[in-house]
């Protein structure tokens, strides 16, 4: 587990919600769930064409101490660090005692 001071990154877990459109409608937004100190290490890029456009794309690995505060935090939510939006791709328990949670992002490249 890292130690308190390694967690240097403020991380906000947002999460796809219908909410109302002022005109008596619904749409989809991203709303803020819960800010939390975490640690970002980006991994690497990649570039990759789209309609004739070039799309990058960056991976990292995001790790925050475990708490009933990020308990339910799945792909399906997406991490807002230092402005930046990452797509959560996957949420482990890497030594399965609920200590911290290690969490794949990704940004850029699919309309984050």
């Amino acid at each position: 587990m890292a130690r308190a001071g390694s967690y240097r990154d403020r991380v906000t877990f947002q999460e796809s919600q219908s909410v109302s459109d002022g005109a008596g409608g619904q749409t989809t937004a991203w709303v803020d769930l819960v800010t939390v100190w975490g640690n970002y290490r980006a991994e690497r890029g990649t570039e990759a064409m789209k309609a004739g456009a070039v799309l990058a794309a960056s991976r990292g690995t995001l790790k925050v101490r475990y708490s009933s505060q990020v308990a339910g935090i799945n792909a399906t939510y997406r991490a807002v660090i230092r402005g930046e939006v990452h797509d959560i791709q996957s949420v482990i328990n890497p030594d399965r005692r609920w200590r911290e949670l290690e969490m794949v992002l990704v940004r850029g490249g699919s309309g984050a």
